[in-house]
């Protein structure tokens, strides 16, 4: 939705989400989903020769350097390595599937592109066919509105919310941070349980849902959000600042 522009015609977006604790909106960690399938054509009678496994295994320990040698902070994340064949043959295909975690979705795109380039470079080393994809849609890391969450913070105090704790920053990929990169966006925490024990998410966070505490902080979350969308229906201005700050942070 993204790429067809779907977004750029509107001024915010507001996304908040349920959590076990009220936040401000934070950040989120760039991913790029990648698969590497390697196929070889295998002699049964013949053990000597490298399999699609001893592939996957040769190159992931490349990949992993070539990630955290790249900047501070990247790192390869859910590593899966499947390998097809029956028990009794040697793996004539195997897939490895791993996300690429980054700060920001160009060192992530830079890491991507040095990962094609050495597998290319290497196939004839391995005598392997190989084919590099993307697994789902990447996700951008979420890029949060200061001025936006600012206003809407304050409209949360107004209503009733008043222990707001500074921005959450998450580790796992978020849908909206691609939005974000297009289109003034939060992503603020909003409390739905008494207890800050209870983990967010598990079995007993999924029946307080329908709790009259949650009921209440749902209900001021709403109040907050209309009156934050009157806020800049009324004032172009806000308008303004918050997409003159979108490019400033685009541009850093």
């Amino acid at each position: 939705m993204t790429h067809d522009k779907v977004f750029d015609d509107i001024d915010v977006i507001f996304a908040p989400h349920v959590d076990n604790s009220n936040a401000e909106s934070g950040t989120s960690m760039a991913t790029i989903p990648l698969k590497i399938i390697y196929e070889v054509n295998t002699n049964s009678d013949s053990f000597s020769r490298k399999t699609a496994l001893d592939a996957c295994l040769y190159t992931m320990n490349f990949i992993n350097d070539i990630v955290r040698d790249r900047c501070e902070g990247c790192y390869i994340d859910h590593l899966c390595i499947e390998a097809g064949n029956s028990s009794h043959e040697l793996p004539s295909k195997a897939t490895m599937k791993f996300e690429i975690k980054s700060k920001r979705i160009y060192q992530g795109e830079v890491i991507e592109n040095n990962i094609r380039n050495y597998i290319k470079a290497i196939e004839p080393l391995i005598s392997t066919k190989y084919d590099i994809s993307l697994y789902e849609l990447p996700c951008s890391e979420l890029i949060t509105n200061k001025t936006l969450s600012r206003i809407f913070s304050n409209n949360l105090k107004e209503r009733g919310i008043i222990d707001i704790s500074s921005c959450k920053n998450v580790v796992y990929p978020l849908g909206i941070g691609t939005v974000s990169h297009t289109t003034p966006t939060i992503y603020p925490s909003i409390n739905i349980v008494e207890n800050a024990s209870i983990p967010c998410p598990s079995e007993e966070f999924k029946n307080s849902t329908v709790s009259r505490f949650a009921e209440d902080n749902i209900y001021k979350a709403i109040e907050a959000l209309a009156i934050t969308g009157v806020d800049f229906i009324e004032r172009t201005d806000l308008v303004e600042e918050i997409t003159a700050e979108l490019n400033k942070d685009l541009n850093l």
